[in-house]
């Protein structure tokens, strides 16, 4: 889909960025810092991606119904809700449990004979996982209600705070998933 195009260059393009910039910072040479200014700058006008984004959401009736409900949430963004449905077009047909391994923060139990470990969060889709972080941490440092308040529950319990954020993360993308399989708002939801 074209959602899914335009948010794969942004990325591709973000990452190109700070490729350059990192790249500019070591260069002493003045035609080296010259030409990757150069480059840098043309990426920065290519990054205009986010327009284009959201003039192909606006221009599908179903991608700007998820959008809507993806933005009611608190910590979700235009660039979350273009990777949902850009990414991830199964997202609103999973079970809860799905839709946390498919992004990535179902723990999956570890175990060997009769060793056991605790549950470890992998795979899935890391550029999700990302942002759906980015999501979190907002709303942890905004101190958005009602997750919040279970970050500082889970952190006054003794959690470490990757367990803790990976927990918000996880029950961001399952009411996110819920939301839109119910065509319900993030207030809709909570209120029910």
């Amino acid at each position: 889909s074209i959602i899914k195009e335009l948010a794969a260059l942004r990325r591709t393009l973000i990452i190109s960025l700070s490729e350059l910039k990192s790249l500019k910072a070591r260069m002493s040479a003045a035609v080296a810092a010259k030409t990757i200014a150069t480059l840098i700058a043309t990426n920065l006008r290519a990054l205009k991606t986010k327009a284009a984004i959201r003039q192909a959401i606006k221009d599908n009736p179903d991608a700007r119904r998820k959008a809507l409900q993806i933005l009611s949430a608190p910590g979700a963004g235009p660039v979350l809700a273009a990777e949902l449905i850009g990414a991830m077009p199964e997202f609103g047909t999973l079970t809860s449990r799905q839709a946390a391994s498919l992004v990535g923060v179902a723990p999956h139990p570890r175990q060997s004979g009769e060793r056991k470990r605790s549950g470890k969060c992998q795979g899935g889709r890391p550029k999700i996982r990302r942002v759906l972080y980015m999501a979190a941490l907002s709303v942890i440092k905004a101190k958005r209600r009602p997750l919040c308040a279970f970050y500082e529950k889970l952190r006054a319990n003794g959690k470490s705070f990757k367990v803790a954020i990976v927990a918000i993360m996880r029950k961001l993308i399952v009411t996110l998933n819920a939301m839109i399989k119910a065509g319900m708002s993030w207030s809709e939801i909570h209120s029910t």
